[in-house]
């Protein structure tokens, strides 16, 4: 009796705990964001010097880095004094061999990225947008005195590639390749920029010879061997671009939002009047009238030729892009500079430039690249000495604790990047807010309730078997005695 009184009460509470988790389930992954603010912001990765020179017989005898982190970056700032009071930076200190009897004369390469997006831009009371400068941050020293240097610029991407000297030239994006523009106007008797139309183009032509070129469209699928382009009619004028030879237009038509696109499924404005006008000029005189001021021609033109081939999708030969959806936060900086090194000797050489880590809401990320260094022909020494109050964690390096924060040391250069994590709060980078504490606490309640009825519950049932039971017992003896 004991064991079925039991197991009714172990089933009355395990049906109390499942009643309970879908609650408990409802309410404990709930997320709730206050705002629609990003949850990760991208830095900036620091990296030394590297040689602008293939087979570079220059030898690294020591460097020593050094990593000064007294606080850290803020969301936003609201004028150049408030960012300039953020101070954390590195510094790469060199010492370079020269192991050849004549005096060489190198040229260097320090990449130094742009400001991360949490840096770029304040804004003021009125909404505008100011561009924080961060030039001032970023320095070349030889021998301790200020190096002369000269800034280029690459187009960025996850690998370093240095400054070219002259002009990339490729199968369709070359200098002296037609480029066209195509400009679309439309009416009819409906208002075509309520954004429920679109203009459809049909194009042909051979992608091993042009490239289309459109940066605001709607969709696009190949149908019958040509190219159909769908621009939105919500701007006007509406254009694309072409480089190489002309493309053949076989047909505009204005047609209706819907599905089916792909299938022939579509319909058109009949009444539509199309307008359509067109220039003609070479590509290069197109990249280079838009050059912003203070980017040299040579690196522009690179960046834009690389941001267009890797925008390309050359199964349609359709480039997402056009040079006026470039900017200067897509190109890497650079400083390039010459030192002069006497036969069998040394020369001391040191870059800094600011840390700007990447942010998730919870913590501070730090990348320094070391892989280029590899490029050295030979190293020798090389340290680590890091100044913060911070506690650095997820390093791969063995950094050894210090009175002021960290350091390293070994002989040769390690392999991989140097990165480590800081978890902390910065200044204006906003969290998910937490979960209100009346849905913590709800699914605590009900399944506390839940089990509170089911103990209930079971032990009323075993005093009402425990009961049941006596009396029984006591029918079964009034039994025998009578």
């Amino acid at each position: 009796m004991k064991k079925a009184i039991s197991k009714t009460l172990a089933a009355f509470l395990i049906a109390a705990c499942l009643a309970a988790a879908p609650a408990a389930g409802a309410y404990g992954n709930i997320s709730a964001s206050a705002n629609s603010a990003p949850a990760y912001w991208y830095g900036s990765d620091g990296t030394g010097v590297v040689p602008a020179e293939e087979n570079c017989p220059v030898e690294v005898e020591r460097e020593h880095l050094t990593l000064e982190i007294p606080t850290l970056p803020q969301a936003s700032y609201s004028s150049q004094e408030e960012f300039d009071a953020y101070n954390a930076r590195f510094t790469a200190e060199y010492t370079f061999y020269n192991p050849t009897d004549e005096t060489l004369t190198v040229e260097l390469a320090f990449p130094f990225g742009t400001a991360p997006e949490y840096l770029r831009y304040s804004q003021s009371d009125t909404d505008e947008e100011t561009k924080i400068d961060d030039s001032a941050r970023y320095g070349v020293t030889v021998e301790g005195e200020e190096a002369e240097t000269e800034l280029r610029y690459t187009y960025f991407t996850s690998e370093l590639a240095l400054p070219a000297k002259e002009k990339t030239a490729g199968r369709i994006f070359r200098e002296d390749a037609d480029l066209y523009e195509f400009s679309y106007a439309a009416s009819a008797g409906v208002d075509l920029g309520n954004g429920n139309y679109y203009l459809e183009l049909r194009l042909s032509f051979s992608t091993a010879r042009t490239c289309i070129l459109c940066d605001n469209y709607r969709d696009y699928f190949l149908e019958d061997g040509d190219l159909v382009l769908l621009l939105y009619l919500n701007e006007d004028p509406v254009r694309f671009f072409s480089v190489g030879e002309k493309p053949q237009i076989k047909y505009t038509k204005v047609a209706k939002q819907g599905n089916g696109l792909a299938n022939g499924k579509r319909t058109y404005v009949e009444d539509a009047n199309i307008q359509m006008s067109e220039k003609c000029s070479m590509f290069g005189t197109w990249v280079g009238d838009n050059c912003p001021q203070g980017i040299g021609e040579t690196d522009w033109y690179n960046a834009i030729v690389a941001h267009l081939e890797r925008m390309k999708n050359p199964h349609y030969g359709l480039s997402f892009s056009d040079p006026s959806s470039l900017f200067e936060k897509d190109l890497m900086r650079w400083f390039i500079y010459t030192l002069e090194i006497p036969a069998k000797g040394s020369v001391k050489n040191a870059v800094t430039g600011p840390l700007y880590p990447d942010v998730t809401q919870s913590s501070f990320r730090y990348r320094y690249l070391l892989s280029p260094a590899q490029n050295w022909a030979k190293f020798g020494e090389f340290s680590i000495t890091v100044t913060t109050p911070y506690t650095l964690e997820g390093c791969d390096l063995s950094l050894e604790k210090t009175d002021g924060g960290y350091s390293y040391s070994r002989d040769g250069l390690p392999l991989g990047e140097l990165e480590f994590t800081i978890y902390g709060s910065g200044k204006g980078f906003t969290r998910p807010s937490s979960q209100p504490i009346f849905l913590l606490i709800v699914p605590i309640i009900l399944l506390a309730v839940t089990a509170v009825a089911g103990i209930v519950v079971g032990i009323t049932l075993a005093v009402v078997f425990g009961v049941r039971a006596r009396k029984r017992r006591k029918a079964r003896g009034g039994g025998k005695t009578s």
